[in-house]
């Protein structure tokens, strides 16, 4: 069976993210390390996921250097979308 996941607000590489949200990480790589550790445990090789924004800070990480275990069918909202959202 085919599962679509929706997700956003991942802030991959985005150390002040840790502070300004209380996430319970000592350091952005820890952080980024548990994220992507608890996606790959959930989506599956044949599920669909959506991010829908704030995937990382800037260009630190490029989404397609993120390797996603599961080989999901993965769609990203555009650069336009995301800046939206991130101003409001």
């Amino acid at each position: 069976m085919v599962n679509n996941w929706f997700t956003s607000d991942f802030h991959l590489g985005h150390r002040n993210i840790i502070r300004y949200c209380g996430r319970p990480f000592a350091s952005v790589e820890q952080m980024d390390a548990a994220i992507l550790a608890n996606l790959n445990k959930l989506v599956g090789a044949d599920d669909v996921l959506y991010f829908l924004g704030d995937f990382c800070l800037g260009d630190r990480i490029k989404p397609a250097s993120i390797a996603i275990a599961s080989s999901a069918e993965t769609y990203m909202w555009s650069k336009e979308i995301t800046m939206r959202h991130s101003a409001t």
